[in-house]
């Protein structure tokens, strides 16, 4: 009961963080391909980890019984999401120390930010809002971060769901019961036995 609660809790606690994640990324795709520029990788991998990881954190908080049946399985696949936030968080590195109020054109991160951190060809270019993005990227890395022990938590509550399964109850109690019935059953053979050679007894 606790280890299902607790599950629930980091679920949601998965979900609450992977959205807004998932929608400061959409912007920054968004932006990307509006400036006909190819986007970096720091970008897909935490956008296409964040997308892929919220529709299985909903799934699995909603299907609760198919994640009783296969806890091992939804362990295993959430220790692989693990090591997609571990791949994010190391692709967004640059961004964690980095001074987003007073960015410099040297540093690596402004440079990767391409045309949503240079002004461009034209002046006035919407998305080249440095500081925004900067603090956006940031803030995301900081998702990825979490998310490498959220998923970590539920993998881990998910192998005690399993051990505590309702199923293995009944396969003990119903082992237990044909191992009864095998005791009344032999005792029942060793009844007729006796009874039959009482009967076969000669009479002197």
């Amino acid at each position: 009961m606790f280890v299902t609660v607790f599950f629930v809790f980091w679920r949601l606690v998965q979900i609450i963080t992977l959205i807004p994640t998932l929608g400061m990324l959409a912007y920054l795709v968004h932006g990307y391909i509006l400036n006909d520029s190819i986007t970096p990788d720091y970008v897909l991998v935490l956008f296409i980890s964040s997308v892929l990881a919220t529709f299985w954190a909903i799934y699995t908080l909603f299907a609760r019984e198919h994640t009783h049946h296969s806890a091992y399985f939804i362990a295993f696949i959430d220790l692989c999401f693990l090591g997609t936030f571990i791949a994010s968080a190391w692709e967004l590195r640059d961004f964690a120390n980095a001074d987003c109020s007073r960015p410099a054109a040297t540093d690596v991160w402004f440079v990767s930010l391409g045309p949503l951190g240079q002004l461009g060809v034209y002046a006035h270019n919407p998305w080249a809002n440095v500081q925004k993005n900067c603090a956006m990227l940031k803030a995301c890395f900081a998702f990825a971060i979490m998310n490498t022990f959220f998923w970590l938590f539920t993998a881990w509550f998910l192998l005690f769901m399993h051990k505590g399964s309702p199923e293995d109850t009944v396969t003990v109690e119903r082992r237990h019961s044909h191992r009864g019935h095998g005791h009344d059953r032999d005792r029942d053979r060793g009844h007729r036995r006796h009874r039959s050679r009482s009967h076969r007894q000669p009479f002197v």
